[in-house]
């Protein structure tokens, strides 16, 4: 695991009472101390990108309104892919309005590595959702979500990300057990936990030294962090 004093603070989307996908969520995270903010990213039927976790219609805030908003921070930007294949499209739009290379990471529905090519994507990082790996991880059974995942689950995990070139695996933080986490450490392998709000699981993944923490409340989690 990383350094519990290197362990990234992302805002999400809507974070501390700000409306989701919207530009006062963006201009508060740009406000403040965090590393990185996500966005839910999407296109609407006319082919423009948009930021929204669900279709919509026009009225949602372009994608350029954010790129453009946050051109000249250091802030990183997670664009979380709602579609499948938006890669190119987001990362010409990045470079066009002016973003720094590596400012931007994905999350989401992301190509598999073998379908991308070019100078650009080496730039580019990949929190790996584990659904990609494991389509069922978050289905529901015999009534009750998923309790767990096994040591075998998890090895499969870190393989499977190693091999396709990835480094941090994104996990909603009600999975993250004991096995999980050993296997992560055994295999080098980063953790993306999200979305975490509770004081005392932010403090907990701090002290493992997880690599992002995914909150709507990064004003508490980074108190926290600022207290280690």
């Amino acid at each position: 695991m990383e350094d519990k004093k290197s362990t990234l603070i992302t805002a999400h989307s809507g974070s501390d009472g700000t409306p989701d996908n919207s530009m006062e969520f963006v201009n508060y995270a740009l406000g403040t101390a965090v590393d990185a903010l996500e966005i839910d990213v999407r296109q609407a039927a006319n082919g423009t990108l948009i930021i929204s976790h669900d279709e919509t219609g026009e009225e949602a805030v372009t994608l350029k309104e954010v790129f453009d908003a946050v051109r000249g921070h250091e802030k990183r930007i997670n664009c979380d892919l709602k579609e499948y294949g938006l890669e190119e499209a987001v990362n010409e739009l990045a470079v066009s309005c002016g973003l720094a290379e590596g400012q931007i990471l994905f999350s989401g529905s992301v190509k598999p590595r073998e379908e991308r090519s070019g100078r650009p994507w080496e730039a580019v990082e990949v929190f790996w959702n584990v659904e990609e790996c494991i389509s069922d991880i978050y289905v529901c059974e015999a009534g009750g979500e998923r309790e767990k995942i096994t040591a075998e689950m998890a090895k499969k995990l870190a393989v499977e990300a190693a091999r396709s070139g990835y480094s941090v695996i994104n996990i909603n933080e009600k999975y993250l057990n004991e096995a999980v986490l050993e296997t992560m450490r055994s295999h080098h392998m980063g953790i993306s936990a999200w979305t975490v709000n509770e004081p005392d699981r932010i403090s907990q993944l701090l002290e493992l030294g997880v690599h992002n923490i995914t909150t709507r409340r990064p004003a508490e989690a980074l108190k926290l962090r600022g207290e280690r």
